[in-house]
């Protein structure tokens, strides 16, 4: 169980048609442990399949696995719609997660759960706290200066974000958010090396390395980001989010032959999209 355990977690790191199918497995097995490395395992998982999976956990008959089905949804949290379908399961988090409240992790979590309900105070004051007991903690540093972006006080972030990364430079989060930040503050040439340094430390995440994808084409170097990107698909050859960078840089570059190449398996995929048939026709026509 813990290896098939494991090897269910690890599929954060893929997009590929078994992913899918080692997910639905382990939500389903009857074995605690898969359902919570399944929490872990659907990051890969467009935000759409994460929610399908992750919403019936939270009804498990396991504290543990509910717990950690809430955990990996607080970050999907994009609207009102979606907080309030977490709302009915928000005390019993809070509850669970304050039994631990001396250990800044359970602060942080508890934290984002307050951001996920748009409480910005309460969440303000709970990554404050984490601080108090642990001045290092990067996952606080990174959600705090989160939070001053998100209320209009970015200028404050930088000096969290430097911290972190002095304390964790080989984390990806770290490089990849004050990165973020130099982007935000007009400072892209400055922020190429940091998106570089995420992508570096964190090949196990798409994410990083399409940023980087987009850093590079932004500052002029578009050959260094059709390589960057035909790289990441590769290894991640179902990311429509992948292709279609790709298809849309091509095509920038005039060269349509490549870039159809690279839209046929996205409108396999996706045959009723009527941007992708849009992009199609217009990429025959030229």
């Amino acid at each position: 169980i813990m290896v098939r355990a494991n090897a269910a977690a690890l599929m954060a790191g893929y997009s590929r048609g078994y992913t899918l199918e080692t997910i639905r497995e382990a939500v389903r097995s009857p074995a605690p442990l898969l359902r919570i490395a399944a929490a872990e395992g659907v990051a890969s998982l467009s935000p759409e399949t994460q929610w399908r999976y992750l919403l019936r956990l939270l009804e498990d008959d396991r504290l543990a696995v509910r717990n950690a089905a809430y955990t990996a949804l607080l970050p999907l949290v994009t609207d009102a719609e979606q907080a309030d379908r977490l709302r009915p399961y928000l005390n019993e988090y809070l509850t669970t997660q304050a039994l631990t409240s001396d250990f800044p992790e359970s602060l942080v979590n508890t934290a984002n759960a307050h951001i996920a309900m748009n409480n910005i105070d309460a969440a303000e004051l709970k990554l404050e706290e984490a601080l108090q007991i642990l001045p290092s903690w990067v996952p606080a540093l990174l959600n705090l200066a989160d939070l001053y972006r998100a209320t209009l006080r970015d200028d404050q972030a930088e000096p969290l974000l430097r911290q972190a990364i002095e304390v964790a430079p080989e984390l990806p989060e770290t490089s990849y958010s004050y990165a973020l930040w130099l982007t935000r503050n007009n400072r892209t040439e400055d922020a190429l090396r940091y998106f570089q340094q995420a992508a570096d430390h964190g090949q196990h995440d798409q994410r990083y390395g399409y940023t980087l994808a987009l850093a590079l084409n932004s500052t002029g170097q578009g050959e260094a980001a059709v390589s960057q990107l035909e790289s990441l698909l590769a290894r991640w050859p179902l990311s429509d989010n992948i292709a279609v960078a790709l298809v849309t840089i091509l095509r920038d570059q005039g060269r349509n032959e490549a870039a159809l190449k690279y839209l046929e398996p996205l409108l396999q995929r996706n045959p009723q999209n009527t941007q992708l048939l849009s992009l199609q026709r217009q990429l025959q026509r030229s």
